[in-house]
């Protein structure tokens, strides 16, 4: 089952637990997330989604390695298509 959900109004510094389901089929154990401290520091994100299985495949995780490592960032998020990666 796919769940969607939009936060907004999140406090700073914060410990926020939630769980995902429905009554049908039951909901999952329960998660938690912090929000961070406020800061004047900028975040660095890296996104990849879908650089398929083919040829040149290590070849883009190795440019995003290399990349990662001069930029920085403070997390990376894998967004698909790791089944045949």
């Amino acid at each position: 089952a796919l769940h969607l959900v939009t936060l907004s109004g999140l406090k700073t510094g914060t410990t926020y637990y939630y769980r995902v389901g429905d009554a049908q089929n039951g909901f999952s154990e329960v998660f938690s997330f912090n929000t961070e401290e406020p800061s004047s520091t900028k975040v660095q994100i890296a996104v990849l989604a879908d650089h398929g299985a083919v040829d040149n495949s290590q070849m883009v995780l190795d440019a995003i390695r290399k990349r990662d490592a001069s930029l920085n960032f403070d997390f990376s998020i894998l967004s698909g298509d790791l089944s045949y990666a």
